[in-house]
């Protein structure tokens, strides 16, 4: 039950037992029980029952659509806030409140985006990093080893090996020159 049905409850009930409980306590309105006197009461408290549902409706159509915005609010849109024309203080202090709260929601989603795509761009050149000295490795131990072969090769088959040997060596000289620029 919505807190505006509530309070038109409440005060329907106090409505209606205020003027029972009048003749209940005073012996000269004992008549309240009369037939005839409680139609004739029964316009009036209408009337009132009516300027109360008309002013509490007022009172909490901003909360409605309060609560309506609430509903719509997407993080992903950022930039959107509540404008609630209200001259009742409560609402505009929960209107403002709401409207800073939306603001610190969407700079902490900034943020957090900001530091995920640091923590993805360190982690890519943490991997980089890595391939490049696994490789650089890589290439110093194949040079080790085409040294070892060529030496201990047939004549045949050295000229080839030196050759390659010398291949790599430059192909590291450049990535080395490369790292360095």
């Amino acid at each position: 039950m919505t807190l505006f049905a509530r309070v038109l409850i409440s005060n329907t009930v106090l409505l209606v037992l205020a003027p029972l409980v009048a003749g209940l306590v005073h012996p000269s309105t004992r008549h309240l029980f009369d037939p005839r006197f409680a139609l004739a009461a029964a316009v009036p408290l209408l009337f009132l029952w009516l300027l109360n549902f008309y002013f509490l409706r007022g009172a909490f159509t901003p909360l409605q659509r309060l609560s309506e915005f609430a509903d719509r609010v997407d993080l992903l849109h950022p930039g959107r806030r509540l404008a609630l024309e209200s001259r009742t203080a409560e609402v505009v202090v929960l209107t403002d409140a709401i409207n800073r709260m939306l603001a610190r929601l969407e700079h902490e989603q900034r943020s957090s985006t900001r530091r995920a795509v640091a923590a993805q761009g360190s982690e890519r050149q943490r991997i980089a990093q890595e391939l490049h000295d696994e490789v650089g490795q890589t290439l110093t131990a194949v040079l080790l080893e085409l040294d070892h072969a060529a030496k201990r090769a047939p004549p045949e088959l050295r000229s080839q090996l030196m050759q390659t040997l010398e291949d790599a060596r430059a192909s590291r000289a450049d990535r080395r020159a490369r790292d360095r620029a």
